[in-house]
């Protein structure tokens, strides 16, 4: 049996790692960060940050990265929709070295406190069944906790999969995690989402982490490392996550809330209807297949350059 941490027991700050450059959601993202883009009426980032705030966290530091000011301007005099208005900080990532990096950005403002992770693009339902499940659990146990769900064998190569040694009530000792391993080296069918607390010692692990492949410091390698020191427990999360950062899941996201709003699930329903009344084709070039020209492509005129041309 490993120990427990034994610093300030309660959980006041969220690390959002917000660097990312967004490029499984292009074009929409080459000038607005994908965590500005909204779902519905409200951007992507502003549910994690309820988030947070609803399990009492009053800190957010936001990792950002170069041309994603846009980030810092939106939360400039935002409050919550409480009325709260939390303290917002602001760390740069220089480049883009993974996630175990990005993370490690936050020491300074962290110092020796435990404290939690929000991945944006995991849009979890219920706010209140987010990381408040994991920050009340650490405020009675004081161990890191990550967040998990249950998964197909097909998706373990899109996963980071936990090796539980024992389970109870949707909760699991873990003994391993493994990046992607893919089916048939999977130790489990239980897959991290990105919900985490951690106690400051994460930091000391991602220190000695050597970086991999791209020159990225892998979260999972440091993670690996921590569990040589401290107890980790992974948590099923009793809420609904969609997977924003695609194109399927961003528009899953839209549904879903759409469908909450009365006047929005009324446009949806009669849209149902208008599709079962008259069903029409997808063009081929929506669906991905590129149409065939009806007439020979013109030339581009002398002194015109198209997007994306030096």
């Amino acid at each position: 049996m490993r120990l427990a941490s034994v610093g300030p027991a309660r959980v006041r700050k969220a690390v959002l790692p917000v660097a990312g450059r967004g490029t499984r959601l292009l074009p929409a993202t080459r000038a607005v960060p994908k965590e500005l883009l909204p779902i519905v009426d409200r951007p992507l980032l502003e549910f994690a940050v309820e988030e947070a705030l609803a399990a009492g966290l009053d800190q957010i530091i936001f990792i950002t990265a170069k041309n994603k000011s846009a980030i810092e301007d939106h939360f400039d005099g935002w409050t919550g929709a409480g009325g709260f208005r939390p303290t917002f900080a602001t760390v740069r990532q220089a480049s883009p070295k993974g996630l175990g990096d990005a993370i490690l950005r936050a020491e300074e403002i962290v110092g020796d406190e435990p404290f939690a992770v929000l991945l944006p693009d995991d849009l979890i339902i219920d706010a209140d069944a987010g990381i408040a499940t994991l920050t009340s659990l650490y405020d009675d146990k004081r161990f890191s906790m990550l967040a998990v769900e249950p998964i197909t064998a097909a998706q373990t190569s899109s996963y980071g999969v936990i090796a539980p040694s024992h389970s109870f009530d949707r909760r699991h000792m873990v003994e391993d995690v493994v990046e992607k391993p893919g089916a048939d080296k999977a130790p489990s069918l239980l897959g991290i989402v990105g919900r985490y607390v951690f106690t400051p010692a994460i930091f000391r692990c991602l220190h000695a982490t050597p970086a991999g492949y791209g020159g990225e410091v892998q979260l999972t390698d440091a993670i690996r490392a921590l569990l040589h020191e401290e107890d980790l427990w992974a948590i099923e999360l009793p809420a609904k996550r969609i997977d924003c950062g695609t194109r399927a899941g961003f528009l899953r996201a839209q549904l879903e809330f759409a469908a909450r709003d009365p006047e929005l699930a009324r446009v949806l329903d009669e849209w149902r209807r208008s599709r079962a009344l008259s069903p029409r084709p997808i063009p081929a070039s929506r669906a991905g297949v590129a149409p065939l020209p009806l007439r020979p492509a013109s030339v581009t005129p002398i002194g015109t350059t198209r997007l994306g041309e030096d």
